[in-house]
């Protein structure tokens, strides 16, 4: 026998709050937020990007609240809202880590890089390399930068770069190839980081 779903103050936040009811999402914000955290943190592993993805994904819960299905339950969506910003999170560091820790040969083998390299970057090193490499991006020419940045920081595949920039794939790889280069000098000339490859 099935049991029927208990009503909570919270379901009346959540009606409330699809409605555009900004109190009673705040609410559910704080009804929520723990558990998000807690998921975000498993996956990350870091306090600082677990609250990062916890915000994006509250974001988007409120801009994609009409869209919400009441009759599945709203921890199932958040979960899946939440795992999703946490994996392209993960993707994008594992990308970074490959390609600094490998240059350009690190599309090869990713498991080759982090077998050589376990324990080396750790959550708050990392933060503080991407905080790096974003500085780093600003002094790209123009075309290498926007590459980069939609590639690399925003996690774009190159056929959605080559569609928002109008260049053709082989101009995105090239450039792409070019920034990627450009960054692990400055990085191993300005901040000695040649151990790292």
């Amino acid at each position: 026998m099935q049991e029927t779903p208990v009503h909570t103050p919270v379901d009346d936040d959540i009606a409330l709050a699809q409605s555009g009811d900004r109190l009673a999402f705040g609410r559910v914000m704080d009804a929520y937020l723990p558990m998000a955290y807690r998921v975000a943190y498993r996956l990350l592993g870091s306090a600082d990007e677990a609250q990062d993805a916890c915000q994006d994904a509250f974001l988007r819960v409120w801009q994609h609240f009409p869209s919400y299905d009441r009759t599945r339950p709203f921890t199932t969506w958040l979960y899946a809202i939440v795992t999703r910003l946490s994996l392209d999170r993960l993707r994008r560091r594992q990308r970074f880590s490959v390609w600094f820790l490998t240059g350009e040969k690190g599309h090869e083998r990713a498991e080759n890089s982090s077998d050589r390299n376990s324990g080396v970057v750790r959550a708050a090193e990392w933060k503080e390399l991407s905080a790096l490499v974003v500085r780093l991006a600003g002094r790209l020419p123009p075309t290498q930068r926007i590459v980069f940045a939609l590639r690399d920081l925003e996690d774009l595949d190159v056929e959605e770069v080559v569609e928002v920039t109008g260049l053709s794939r082989s101009s995105v790889k090239a450039n792409l190839s070019y920034a990627r280069r450009r960054i692990r000098e400055i990085l191993v000339r300005e901040y000695r980081v040649e151990d790292a490859f």
